[in-house]
């Protein structure tokens, strides 16, 4: 059901995708790069949500490479889409 995805994106060429898709799912936009990490936070405080990160180029192999490095080191259950 909708109500139990969080669709989450970076402020950049992906920023508006959570208003896109997915009516009633819950959407957040993060600062430039640091998706990765406010996803791993969010999945940490609600495990039940089914957790959906969309990022651009910028986002995942610029300035997000860190982050995004760390959460497939901690094995954050989610999605990680990469426009």
């Amino acid at each position: 059901p909708p109500h139990r995805v969080a669709k989450l994106s970076g402020i950049g060429c992906s920023s508006k995708t959570p208003t896109y898709f997915l009516g009633q799912s819950h959407g957040f936009n993060s600062v430039h790069g640091r998706m990765p990490s406010v996803l791993t936070g969010a999945n940490a405080a609600n495990r039940d949500l089914v957790y959906l990160g969309v990022s651009g180029d910028g986002d995942s192999a610029s300035i997000g490479i860190g982050q995004f490095a760390h959460s497939m080191r901690r094995g954050v259950n989610m999605v990680y889409i990469v426009e």
